[in-house]
């Protein structure tokens, strides 16, 4: 008989992969709207990847970008973009303000990362586990799924948000976006 790649349910398996404390943590620290004199410490992004075993998501705590880092020229999306490796997956949780054409918004958004040069395992573990972090994760506007660097587009995000953004341009961020 052919293996079978789904559950009754017609669900994918279930990788198996755990949580790590630290991720959560970080996620609920994103959540919190600082006062104005600890948003130096407020990140903008953070990034989660699997340890060498694959059995955890962990948070990456080398590739973060904090608001106190940046100046009115930084680019938050691009630096994001930038620090996402080329050939192997990742999570990130990215702080993202918008316009729409009532007001400005801010969210937290679950970036799902796959470029075409990750493996097919770690692609497979990564969206296998993707459901549990997300599900885990309260709070998150959107899990944008980028498959591919050509998906990886401030269009296509504010596509995704679905709420007639008016300048995607926006989604650049420098020091001086933050709002409460």
């Amino acid at each position: 008989a052919a293996p079978r790649f789904c559950n009754r349910l017609g669900a994918p398996p279930a990788s198996g992969v755990q949580i790590n404390g630290k991720v959560l943590s970080v996620f609920a620290e994103m959540k919190v709207h600082k006062t104005s004199e600890d948003v130096k410490k407020r990140k903008k992004f953070a990034i989660f990847k699997l340890n060498d075993e694959k059995t955890e998501i962990i948070y990456d705590e080398e590739n973060v970008l904090l608001f106190g880092q940046m100046d009115e020229d930084t680019d938050g999306f691009q630096l994001l973009y930038d620090t996402l490796p080329t050939n192997d997956c990742r999570y990130a949780i990215f702080d993202v303000c918008y316009e729409n054409k009532e007001s400005k918004k801010k969210d937290l958004i679950l970036l799902y990362w796959a470029p075409e040069n990750a493996s097919l395992k770690n692609r497979m573990i990564y969206a296998s586990s993707l459901k549990k972090l997300s599900s885990s994760l309260g709070g998150v506007k959107l899990t944008w799924e980028v498959v591919g660097q050509d998906a990886y587009d401030r269009k296509e995000l504010a596509a995704k948000l679905n709420q007639s953004v008016t300048n995607p341009q926006y989604f650049k961020l420098g020091k001086n976006d933050f709002f409460s």
